[in-house]
């Protein structure tokens, strides 16, 4: 376990560089990503539930023509100041470590890094706050704080052990449902790889731009038709048409 934490905590120059996000220097070409991968994480992140509860609060003593204006002045802000940093790591391909040694130097760029630190803690007590409300009901209920501590056990843990769950290598895992130990009581679950290329989006789908051929009009016979390499069954009387 002492070793396994060690070199989580070691930093391995190589391994880094030969990672996907190469965190200690500029990207490669190779490895920027596409709009659309960045696109879904962005609008993927937007959607918290702290920030729906957040907001269900904030909104409750709020006229409704209120909150439309604010929630549209506090999304132009976000978005102003996400465009900014978007397009100063468009251009220069480094991430916002880099950037904060850049602009800060080398010990400057502790400070920012501890107020992203500081921020990150509040919003995890928010996160497993918010775990413990929906399972307990009430922050006066005696359940929540145990609840809550457990959430914040289960996040770390599954941070530090990695579990991936959309890029397809979470595959026959057994979910305890039940108080005992048969089949009756465990759910074997599987989760396909979400990642683009095997959705069929971008460079690798297997979706034509365009299609050659002239409409059907006539009845439609055995492989008269075909789909995405899919072939159409023949058409059958429905005995009213």
């Amino acid at each position: 376990m002492s070793n396994r934490l060690t070199r989580w905590l070691t930093l391995d120059a190589d391994e880094e560089a030969a990672s996907a996000d190469n965190p200690h220097e500029p990207l490669r070409p190779e490895q920027r990503r596409g709009a659309l991968s960045l696109l879904t994480l962005a609008f993927g992140w937007g959607f918290l539930i702290t920030g729906l509860l957040v907001g269900s609060q904030l909104g409750a003593g709020l006229y409704f023509p209120d909150l439309v204006r604010n929630a549209m002045w506090g999304n132009l802000v976000n978005f102003v100041a996400g465009a900014l940093v978007g397009y100063m790591g468009y251009q220069t391909a480094c991430n916002s470590g880099l950037l904060y040694r850049l602009t800060y130097g080398n010990i400057g760029a502790y400070i920012p890094v501890l107020i992203v630190a500081a921020l990150t803690i509040g919003w995890q007590g928010i996160v497993v706050g918010a775990f413990g409300l929906t399972w307990a009901g009430s922050f006066d209920s005696p359940l929540f704080y145990p609840i809550a501590i457990f959430a914040g056990v289960l996040y770390t843990f599954t941070t530090y052990n990695g579990i991936n769950l959309l890029d397809g290598t979470f595959q026959d895992q057994d979910l305890q449902v039940g108080a005992g130990n048969g089949s009756n009581d465990r759910i074997a679950i599987s989760i396909s790889s979400a990642k683009s290329s095997a959705l069929g989006v971008g460079s690798n789908s297997s979706y034509a731009a365009s299609v050659d051929g002239a409409a059907t009009t006539g009845v439609l016979v055995a492989g008269g038709l075909s789909i995405n390499a899919v072939a159409v069954g023949a058409t059958v009387a429905d005995g009213v048409s």
